[in-house]
């Protein structure tokens, strides 16, 4: 992660003091373009059907409109992917630069893919770039919940302790499910590495690799998540 990205994440400040969820739309994508520096950027939202929710340029300048099955394919593989200029062509992006379709949410609760296009980044750096994609999406979904928690609040006129700790409540059940996911996959591969005589040697080494992978996913979502909570609180 090169000094400049850890610089970006580490000023954001998704503190949800907006008015609608256009304002939360356009925060996102504002961050998304600093983030990747990308020409345009695309929010879509699956609600009955996927609908654009926010653009950047305006919708009549985009040049292209994504399709639902596509938008279903792209989130289904919940992983940032990128799409070289000849073939984001295929789909009437003539942009030049990276397309990246980055999913967002979690696999029970979706949120929406943003689709970067016009991207600095060449398509073999999205998958050095993950980590830092990674970080930035446990951002969005803790912004993109605490926003849609306090627009509700707001309508239903709860204010003051009650509505501060009922937000509290709800970030520590989102950490919470976010950091047992990563967590569980831990436990279930050492206690095999412990338990189990019949591994092969490739087979340890591959469940040794995961354990790899998945204890710097937690702690990933442990930092993030904490510097979040911990500057919503000061706000």
């Amino acid at each position: 992660m090169d000094d400049k990205k850890v610089e970006i994440l580490s000023n954001m400040r998704f503190i949800p003091l907006v008015e609608d969820l256009g304002d939360m739309y356009e925060t996102i994508v504002n961050y998304a373009r600093e983030l990747v520096g990308a020409r345009r950027v695309v929010f879509y939202v699956k609600n009955e059907e996927w609908e654009m929710e926010f653009s950047y340029p305006s919708q009549e300048m985009l040049g292209f409109e994504l399709e639902g099955p596509l938008l279903e394919e792209a989130y289904e593989k919940f992983s940032p992917y990128a799409l070289p200029p000849e073939k984001a062509k295929e789909l009437g992006i003539n942009i030049e630069g990276t397309t990246i379709f980055f999913p967002l949410g979690t696999k029970d609760c979706r949120v929406g893919v943003l689709v970067l296009v016009g991207a600095k980044l060449l398509p073999e750096e999205v998958e050095e770039e993950k980590s830092v994609l990674r970080i930035f999406s446990h951002y969005l979904e803790l912004y993109i919940h605490a926003t849609k928690k306090i627009l509700e609040k707001r309508d239903s006129g709860s204010e003051g302790d009650e509505f501060l700790s009922t937000l509290k409540k709800d970030l520590i059940s989102m950490i919470s499910r976010n950091l047992r996911t990563p967590l569980a996959s831990i436990l279930a591969y050492a206690e095999t590495l412990k338990e189990s005589e019949n591994l092969s040697e490739k087979e340890r080494i591959e469940f040794i690799n995961t354990v790899y992978e998945k204890s710097r996913e937690l702690k990933e979502a442990m930092d993030s998540m904490m510097d979040y909570v911990s500057m919503l609180m000061e706000e």
